[in-house]
């Protein structure tokens, strides 16, 4: 129980630590070259990465800790939740700021590639751990 614990803040702290990295990128860009308006986008992006981010890794260690044979279940679960989470903050922006969309696509896009990508990479190596065990 306590290695799952670790495994599961190990998730956030890399999460957080990916995240910050994206956003400071971000901002060091948008104060550079003086591109004000990637600001908002780049703050949404990372509060939506490390929301989504936490709560896989709270529901994953709930998952692994009471019933690890759902495990599949819920990677694959949790890649659609964030599918349909990203396409509603996507159309909420849109409501919100109709001309600057093609921007927070593009930002929000590699927040949001860059993430999937280390869940299933993170994912991944502790499931081929668990097995070999």
């Amino acid at each position: 129980m306590s290695n799952l614990r670790n495994i599961s803040r190990r998730f956030s702290l890399y999460s957080l630590w990916i995240v910050g990295g994206l956003t400071l990128v971000g901002l060091l860009v948008a104060r550079v070259w003086y591109l004000d308006w990637l600001i908002v986008p780049v703050i949404v992006s990372a509060l939506f990465s490390l929301l989504v981010c936490g709560t896989i890794a709270y529901v994953w260690f709930l998952v692994a800790k009471n019933s690890p044979e759902n495990l599949p279940t819920f990677y694959t679960a949790e890649s659609g939740t964030r599918f349909l989470l990203a396409l509603g903050t996507m159309l909420a922006y849109y409501l919100v700021d109709k001309q600057g969309i093609k921007t927070f696509i593009c930002v929000f896009l590699v927040y949001y590639f860059i993430m999937l990508l280390f869940t299933a990479i993170f994912f991944s190596v502790i499931a081929k751990r668990s097995d070999k065990q």
